[in-house]
């Protein structure tokens, strides 16, 4: 803060100027907020307008000016007034989208609408084609056919603003494509069109609020089931919406007391623009998640696996206990059928001794602890673990980041 930026004064001079401006004009002046200046005039016991003052003295009434109190302490017989800097953000994180927000400043990219624009874009003259003959809705608007197709621009006005709302859009049609920014249709059935900036798809639209009344009526309408009780009369106000649905928008400009919406189509743009960023942010951001959603999901399933375990390891052991039981209880079946053929020795039939042979070729093979065959181990084979794994996965709940219990 340099000296230059202070305002010096003394005690009486602010007690006149409290007197005779509002707080919050006052210390906008100043580059304070109301608050702050009010902390100064209670530093310097300087009385302040009570609440009320000025909407009396507004209406003529007869008011009350405290007087200045005397003070002891001559250090507070000077104010000094140091203005707060405002803090300077920048215009977008993006130092693309930087530099063309700041563009949008420069006069010889301010975009103007005169009356005598020429509706010449193919997507602004079909929409013009698409208002001709409408009737306004209860609402005082008209709309497009909606069997003439989409292929043109959303707009909602009354009868008396669809000039307006061509040049508006042939304006700012204009302007985009100067900025290199093309005007297209979907490629699927709705045909809308949209503004690519940036790689982003920017959809307008156009409306004219409606102001609501209640509407006139006599006891026979009152009483009937179907009788409306409000009637609403176009304002003649303006709104340009920035990718607009019945939920949300980007954006939504429109005319003020002071500039209608003509003058503002490069803070359309700059809307535009922040909205490219902010898109671009959360697009970023949901990458970063999902990425890191992948990893948090690999390493509870690692860890479920592992916890799991143990239900896989008992399920082998019932397996192999349940062939070695299996082959124990053959294999006594086998020794006594050998054993009966042994006491008919010499003449046993061949055909048994084949059987016998076969016999003792299964059991071998049925043995889970014979025939060369590993004996049982703790750690879970790789066919084991992708039976877990796909367990696991198909129990894991997105949402939640959970598993299901089995």
């Amino acid at each position: 803060m340099t000296n230059q930026q202070v305002i010096e004064m003394s005690r009486g001079e602010l007690y006149q100027r409290v007197w005779a401006t509002p707080m919050r004009k006052l210390a906008g002046e100043w580059g304070l907020s109301d608050v702050g200046l009010a902390k100064i005039c209670k530093k310097h016991n300087i009385p302040r307008p009570p609440v009320g003052h000025w909407e009396k003295k507004r209406h003529g009434k007869r008011v009350r000016q405290t007087p200045l109190p005397e003070i002891k302490d001559d250090r507070l017989k000077t104010v000094q007034i140091s203005p707060k800097e405002p803090a300077v953000e920048p215009v977008a994180a993006d130092s693309e989208i930087a530099q063309l927000i700041r563009q949008e400043s420069d006069p010889k990219w301010s975009i103007e609408v005169s009356e005598q624009v020429q509706i010449r874009h193919p997507i602004v003259q079909s929409t013009k084609q698409s208002l001709k003959g409408q009737d306004p809705d209860k609402y005082g608007r008209v709309s497009r056919i909606w069997n003439f197709g989409s292929s043109c621009f959303d707009v909602r006005v009354s009868l008396e603003n669809i000039s307006r709302s061509l040049r508006i859009l042939q304006g700012l049609t204009t302007a985009m494509q100067a900025r290199g920014y093309s005007l297209n249709l979907r490629k699927d059935k709705s045909e809308r069109p949209y503004f690519d900036v940036l790689g982003e798809e920017i959809e307008v639209t156009l409306r004219e609020s409606s102001k609501r009344s209640e509407r006139k009526q006599d006891r026979s309408q009152r009483d009937s089931w179907f009788f409306e009780r409000y009637e609403y009369t176009p304002t003649g106000v303006l709104e340009l919406g920035i990718n607009s649905d019945r939920y949300s928008s980007w954006a939504t400009i429109r005319d003020t007391n002071t500039k209608p919406l003509e003058c503002r189509l490069n803070e359309v743009v700059v809307s535009i623009l922040k909205g490219v960023e902010r898109s671009r942010t959360w697009r970023e951001a949901a990458r970063i998640e999902k990425i890191q959603k992948a990893e948090r999901k690999e390493q509870a399933v690692a860890q479920e696996i592992e916890r799991r375990s143990d239900s896989a390891r008992i399920t082998r052991l019932q397996h192999l206990a349940q062939l070695w039981e299996k082959h124990q209880r053959l294999s006594r079946f086998v020794d006594v059928v050998r054993a009966e053929a042994d006491s008919r020795s010499p003449s046993i039939d061949p055909d048994t001794l084949d059987w016998l042979t076969w016999a003792d070729a299964f059991l071998r093979e049925l043995d889970p602890l014979s025939g060369g065959e590993d004996l049982p181990v703790y750690t879970l084979s790789a066919e084991e673990r992708e039976q877990l794994r796909r367990e696991c996965e198909a129990d894991w709940c997105g949402y939640s980041e959970t598993f299901y219990r089995r």
